[in-house]
């Protein structure tokens, strides 16, 4: 098979999705799939320093990177002529989200030429939908999104929450549930802790409360800082790490939350970090929280399972679901106390954390191992080729 993956942005700007794709086209390479990804120099407000229009060879993997014109929408007009003298190359595209020119312009070209596979990314679910220009997104839904919906020869959905909430604005394509990978090898390899408490040494003698994603208002962020605050009362011992990038103006309002609820010994923004940085963190983490409003998969959650960490998940984060019949964690709704009351409550209680851990491990291994997931994604592929 020849593949070709679209994907608008793929740096940790963009969050953990586009991410994992790119460990999926390695693992598709090792495993005798052609694979070539295009996609734009966008890096948030700034652009990636890479050669543009020419292939990179990352890891077996033919990049493409081509010059954005836009960053509302990321136009990039040299790819859309890119894709219309190269997808006959291809037996398949899959691209990535939509409400993207990306996707729009893909699914176009490759309509009566190639088949493709769209993964909306959680883009159809009802907080995305209801929020930021929901108006211009039922619109477009309308006459863009749905058009390339339809015409494509199959949905990938990460999640079962993903696929409910998304079809329900009447999309009858085919479809698949096939979650987001991690590098569970990766991540179970035994490893000395340490790195975290010693690079903040205040850290050494608190109990750590670990937030890792990106800093966006969807990540529910100033509830955690409430449930913190609350739980903070009752068990001074709790130390909060937030690590992440995000906007700059957003992290400013979180700061300023912090101080207002008197947390500045106890609430520690470590920024954005690298592959053994993230490793780092969750090994010397007591428990993982993401309290997101809607979160399609949930990549660090699952990353943190397979760390051997018990998580805490808002109802919102599509695998809460796994995690509540594996009993990897506990799962709250998207409010104050119950919040607190969990993080008490596995904070306080040694054993169950222990516990927790393990069926994390193992649930992570089954079901989001990077081999199960490529596996998965190849026999959906070739259906798709069958037809």
């Amino acid at each position: 098979m020849r593949i070709l993956h679209v994907i608008s942005g793929s740096t940790p700007y963009y969050g953990g999705p586009g991410l994992a794709f790119r460990s999926i086209c390695h693992k598709l390479v090792r495993q005798g799939v052609e694979v070539e990804l295009a996609t734009t120099n966008a890096n948030g407000k700034g652009d990636l320093a890479v050669p543009l229009n020419s292939p990179i060879d990352e890891d077996g993997v033919a990049t493409w990177y081509f010059a954005r014109q836009t960053r509302e929408y990321t136009v990039s007009m040299p790819l859309a002529t890119w894709l219309r003298q190269n997808v006959t190359r291809f037996d398949l595209v899959h691209m990535q989200s939509l409400f993207l020119f990306s996707t729009t312009v893909s699914s176009w070209i490759c309509h009566h030429h190639v088949p493709y596979v769209i993964s909306p990314q959680g883009t159809l679910m009802k907080w995305a939908l209801g929020n930021r220009r929901s108006l211009l997104k039922r619109v477009s839904i309308r006459i863009i999104e749905s058009r390339c919906l339809n015409n494509a020869s199959l949905i990938h959905y990460t999640s079962q929450q993903e696929q409910e909430e998304s079809q329900a604005i009447g999309i009858s394509t085919a479809n698949v549930i096939i979650p987001l990978p991690v590098d569970v090898d990766c991540y179970a390899t035994s490893s000395p802790s340490g790195w975290l408490r010693s690079k903040y040494p205040e850290l050494r003698s608190r109990q750590i409360i670990l937030f890792l994603a990106r800093i966006h208002p969807v990540k529910g962020l100033d509830l955690l800082l409430r449930a913190f605050a609350t739980a903070c009362q009752a068990n001074p011992d709790l130390a909060l790490v937030i690590a992440g990038g995000g906007e700059p103006n957003y992290e400013a309002h979180l700061r300023n939350e912090v101080r207002e609820l008197g947390l500045e010994a106890d609430v520690w923004f470590v920024g954005w970090l690298e592959q053994a940085g993230k490793r780092g963190a969750f090994l010397d983490s007591d428990l993982f929280v993401l309290t997101s409003q809607m979160e399609s998969f949930g990549v660090s959650a699952a990353e943190a399972m397979a760390c051997g960490l018990p998580v805490i998940l808002s109802d919102q984060v599509a695998i809460h679901r796994e995690v509540a019949q594996s009993e990897a964690g506990l799962v709250v709704p998207c409010k104050v106390q119950p919040l607190a009351d969990a993080l008490l409550r596995l904070s306080q209680d040694a054993s169950l954390r222990h516990r927790m851990g393990l069926n994390g491990q193992a649930c992570a291994r089954k079901r989001f191992s990077l081999s199960a997931v490529t596996t998965a994604l190849v026999q959906a592929y070739r259906s798709v080729l069958a037809q």
